[in-house]
């Protein structure tokens, strides 16, 4: 990304930073889930517990895992396996970006949307727009673009619940995927999406 890029990026982005982050640090857990046994999965500086999967690119840039612009499609994945858990994770995606959260993805070999529950970023899919589980779950027309927003998943057993800035967007009971996996955050290689505040609580 070139260096104008960045700093028109920064000064758009830092506009919507103090209204998502006013009540909580970025990348630091609250007092509450402390007590209850939240774990941080981004330190805001390192990509330390994750490996890049496929074509895409990515950098830690201001507090957030953000892919480098139109390197391709490819995923940020944790290296730890998760089966049931609480999920959180904030993003920011600019008119253009289309990326997503896949969940219980396999540890070797391809991420798809057929081998792993997607809950996608990406306003103007005409049929699984954003707060939606691909393939399963359709939620209502989203406004989530140039500002951050906050995923809240729910994992257990057959259950995926999906809230969407503190708004219940998709639920379903499923059987035809993997039962644990690694989490992935996807890019799919064209404009720009930021990831951040990334915590996990098993259940």
């Amino acid at each position: 990304m070139r260096k104008t890029g960045i700093v028109a990026l920064a000064l758009l982005i830092g506009g919507g930073h103090a209204q998502m982050t006013s009540a909580q640090a970025v990348n630091q857990l609250t007092a509450e889930e402390q007590r209850d046994g939240w774990q941080l999965l981004s330190d805001g500086s390192t990509m330390n517990g994750w490996t890049q999967k496929e074509m895409a690119r990515w950098v830690v840039e201001d507090g957030a895992f953000v892919p480098v612009l139109n390197s391709g499609l490819g995923f940020l994945a944790t290296n730890g396996v998760y089966e049931n858990f609480h999920l959180r994770v904030d993003f920011w995606e600019d008119d253009v970006a289309n990326g997503g959260v896949f969940l219980r993805t396999p540890a070797e070999g391809a991420i798809n949307m057929s081998n792993a529950f997607e809950i996608n970023i990406f306003d103007a899919h005409t049929q699984w727009p954003t707060g939606s589980i691909n393939e399963f779950s359709r939620a209502a027309r989203p406004n989530t673009q140039l500002k951050w927003n906050t995923y809240d998943i729910t994992v257990e057993g057959q259950r995926v619940r999906v809230v969407l800035n503190g708004v219940p967007t998709a639920e379903i009971y499923a059987t035809n995927r993997l039962s644990r996996g690694p989490i992935a955050l996807q890019y799919v290689g064209a404009g720009v999406i930021r990831y951040r505040n990334v915590r996990i609580k098993t259940l």
